[in-house]
């Protein structure tokens, strides 16, 4: 009897132990990662947040790059002489003068308006001559605003000579300043903020009307 007992026992045991013995092959974490990778509309925020990182840290594309010229006066003067055939309007500028960054996209939307008449000419300034700080370590900045306003289609020059220089071989005391070259590569005009509008130099008041007149 004892022993029928113990049999009886066991065999009530078996479905208890068949029941641990699958709990350990659980299929749920196999189960979720088949879901999640065939969810079409599920998304992890770690690999979003992953995406995001390598999106910011990509290079720009190359089309944002602005090609820019480095050039002493006299090369300042052969790019004029280059353009014959042509007006040619000089924006003389820097990044430590407002009104002239102010005024520098309508540059940049007078070279496309006037693409097959007129080059845009694009003269920064921004170098003032100390050893300890040459020209090339201006041009991320130079470089930086060129590529905002978009300036492709401007001839893009920056001075490899200090800026009091430019201004004394220029026979300016100030910028802004923009220069309006003829076919030939006279000048037509110097426009300042001593000889522009009440409300300043601009391209709307002073530029655009002097380029029309010209192109006439």
């Amino acid at each position: 009897m004892s022993n029928f007992i113990r049999n009886l026992s066991i065999l009530l045991m078996l479905p208890v132990i068949g029941i641990a013995v699958a709990g350990c092959d659980s299929p749920e974490p196999t189960s979720d990662t088949s879901l999640s990778n065939t969810s079409p509309t599920s998304t992890s925020p770690t690999s979003t947040s992953e995406f995001s990182a390598q999106s910011s840290d990509a290079p720009a594309p190359a089309t944002n790059d602005v090609k820019t010229i480095q050039v002493d006066y006299a090369g300042f003067e052969e790019q004029i002489k280059k353009q014959n055939g042509k007006l040619v309007v000089v924006d003389v500028w820097s990044t430590g003068c407002p009104p002239c960054m102010r005024e520098y996209p309508n540059l940049v939307a007078l070279s496309s308006r006037f693409a097959d008449q007129v080059v845009c000419i694009s003269y920064n300034v921004d170098y003032i001559g100390l050893k300890s700080k040459p020209v090339e370590s201006y041009l991320p900045k130079v470089g930086g605003f060129l590529a905002k306003q978009k300036s492709f289609n401007v001839v893009n020059l920056i001075s490899s000579e200090a800026d009091s220089d430019v201004f004394e071989k220029l026979e300016i005391a100030s910028i802004p300043v923009i220069m309006l070259f003829d076919r030939e590569g006279k000048l037509i005009k110097k426009f300042t903020e001593a000889n522009s509008g009440e409300d300043g130099l601009s391209y709307e008041s002073d530029i655009i009307p002097a380029v029309e007149a010209a192109l006439k």
